[in-house]
């Protein structure tokens, strides 16, 4: 789902706090929602591993360390490289029970990005991409950059039950264009079950 927050909008915001110039990044990609799949089964799939530092950094023209994986409630897994810096990426995996429910988790993630984008006082453009790849329906997150130049830029793909979603939140600077985002959203399907 961007650097956590609003694309990623993977953790939840107060609706007061509006980020601070110097903690925005951050600040957003910790409004992610709490978890993208909140019934997902248990995996040993490695987010960090689904995209590895050395390509988030290629992908977003930063230069980021090991990221901190974590396990969210409901089994989804999330990784964030440049955590508490102005540029954030994150990788968030999740397997579902079934396809029904990674379906429901997957509108879930698009209106927590929609909420989060809203409290950042940011546009949010959602482009829906299905047939992405044989299998496989995607969309895209672009939060428009705000006052104080935060934007952003995610991609969820869902094939079956497997579900990711990867952002990147950067201030000020740019994030990685559609094409870029769309072209690692295929190695990260190769890494999926």
């Amino acid at each position: 789902m961007s650097g956590s927050s609003a694309p990623s909008a993977v953790a939840s915001t107060a609706a007061s706090a509006a980020p601070s110039a110097s903690a925005a990044p951050s600040a957003a990609a910790s409004q992610a929602p709490a978890s993208p799949l909140a019934t997902a089964v248990p995996t040993s799939l490695d987010p960090c591993q689904v995209i590895t530092s050395a390509e988030a950094s290629q992908l977003t023209g930063a230069s980021f360390g090991a990221g901190k994986e974590t396990t969210l409630s409901g089994n989804s897994k999330m990784c964030v490289y440049g955590g508490n810096t102005h540029n954030v990426f994150e990788i968030i995996v999740a397997i579902a029970p079934d396809v029904a429910t990674a379906k429901a988790a997957e509108a879930q993630t698009e209106a927590d990005a929609k909420k989060n984008a809203a409290q950042l006082q940011q546009g949010l453009n959602i482009t829906k991409m299905p047939n992405f790849a044989p299998g496989t329906d995607a969309f895209m997150l672009e939060i428009k950059p705000n006052a104080l130049g935060i934007q952003g830029r995610g991609l969820g793909v869902l094939r079956g039950t497997s579900f990711a979603y990867f952002d990147d939140l950067a201030m000020p600077g740019s994030v990685p264009s559609a094409a870029a985002m769309q072209a690692e959203a295929m190695t990260v399907l190769s890494r999926l079950p």
